[in-house]
């Protein structure tokens, strides 16, 4: 998926590129064969570019890509269903399959132990190595997806998981929570 979507990360909705839309638009301007890169793709990259463009002309900055932001994401939406003469129904249709989620508040003597970069609130940077720690639990559920970022405003770590089902997606949030409360007691 290259697009994705994110329910309820702090409260809001928002869409935003991933990783392998970056990827894919990488590969393309390394020299693969342009034949090889899906046309939506290109679209895509083609959008992203005059979107940055006119941000950088009007001196606009984009701290955070996967904070909400209803304007952008609103453009977005109506940019793709334009282009490829879409309803709601198609591209909901076309683009988005809901998976099962759950979330976890887990308690922590000192949130400020568990550091994201400003950019991407789904990875963690601090502690060390737990990245990869979330990655493995990740990965042993098919089509899953997880990250663990500090309240704001709490002395709280919150966890956020999908998955296949919901009984998949609790089992992972219940893996991360252990990981969260091995690394809280290590302060």
């Amino acid at each position: 998926m290259i697009l994705e979507y994110i329910s309820k990360q702090m409260g809001m909705e928002t869409v935003y590129f991933s990783d392998k839309f970056y990827k894919l638009i990488k590969e393309g301007e390394n020299g693969k064969e342009k034949e090889e890169i899906p046309r939506y793709i290109k679209l895509l990259s083609l959008f992203l570019n005059l979107l940055m463009r006119e941000m950088t002309l009007n001196d606009i900055s984009i701290k955070n890509l996967v904070d909400g932001d209803a304007i952008a994401d609103l453009l977005t939406v109506e940019f793709l269903l334009r282009y490829f003469n879409w309803t709601i129904q198609d591209w909901e249709k076309n683009t988005y399959s809901n998976c099962p989620s759950f979330q976890l508040k887990v308690p922590v003597s000192n949130r400020n132990l568990f550091v994201t970069p400003e950019d991407n609130e789904t990875k963690l940077l601090q502690p060390i190595g737990i990245q990869n720690k979330i990655d493995e639990c990740v990965s042993k559920f098919l089509n899953a997806r997880a990250f663990i970022r500090p309240s704001g405003t709490e002395q709280i770590v919150r966890i956020y998981s999908e998955a296949n089902s919901l009984e998949e997606a609790k089992q992972l949030a219940n893996e991360l929570e252990k990981i969260v409360k091995v690394e809280a007691l290590k302060e």
